[in-house]
């Protein structure tokens, strides 16, 4: 659509522009984060003529997407001008035979925007983190109750080597598994996450999914991303 001149300067964003930095998460949709240029005479941006191109190739709507290959696409003014800003970093990446993506400073938003990442507890690093969780629930009232609580889970899980309640263990393992699908070869995790895409759907309540299908809504918000 770049070559053709239906669209000018664009970029992948949410989950899946993510999935070409870091390990595959499960998303319902794709954010494509295009340039719209007026059309003569008008101020009033529009996507039209690429959904024109699309539905001339098959591609059909489902409420506020576009379905392409079987994914919801959602085409979104970007939160500043693709590319126009000054900055020492590039906005976007490319690889061969993909799409561009925006780049990690545009794409992945500083936890401390997101309302959903626990804050760490001052003094604590990312490195200490472990050893803070333990001294906060040591100093908790009711310490001597969740200890018991512990035991008591303790005891109802048999005795294996690889079973570890070490904090420090455990999120280096998961540190570990996701470094190891952040490495993987892009056309894998693309593939992955089709598989994740397919099983959020199966296990999505019945009710939920009869409503997404008649209405053609999932349900996701995207986050703004900045172009630098």
């Amino acid at each position: 659509m770049q070559a053709k001149g239906v669209m000018e300067r664009y970029a992948l964003g949410g989950a899946v522009g993510a999935t070409f930095y870091l390990e595959p998460v499960a998303t319902l949709d794709v954010d494509v984060f295009v340039s719209f240029k007026p059309e003569a005479g008008s101020v009033i941006v529009s996507p039209q003529r690429i959904y024109d191109y699309l539905t001339a190739r098959g591609a059909r709507f489902r409420a506020k997407h576009i379905v392409i290959s079987g994914w919801p696409v959602q085409f979104l003014p970007p939160a500043s001008p693709l590319g126009k800003r000054r900055s020492p970093r590039p906005w976007k990446r490319t690889w061969p035979g993909h799409p561009s993506v925006f780049s990690p400073p545009n794409i992945l938003p500083p936890s401390r925007s997101r309302p959903d990442v626990p804050r760490t507890k001052p003094g604590c690093s990312s490195s200490s983190r472990p050893a803070c969780w333990i001294q906060t629930v040591s100093s908790h009232p009711d310490a001597a109750r969740i200890d018991r609580g512990v035991a008591a889970f303790r005891a109802t899980i048999s005795s294996r080597p690889a079973m570890t309640f070490d904090p420090a263990k455990i999120l280096e393992s998961k540190r570990a598994l996701r470094r190891d699908l952040a490495a993987r070869p892009i056309a894998e995790k693309l593939a992955l996450l089709d598989a994740l895409r397919a099983r959020q759907l199966a296990i999505r309540p019945a009710g939920q999914s009869a409503a997404a299908e008649s209405t053609g809504i999932l349900h996701e918000e995207p986050a703004p991303y900045r172009a630098g």
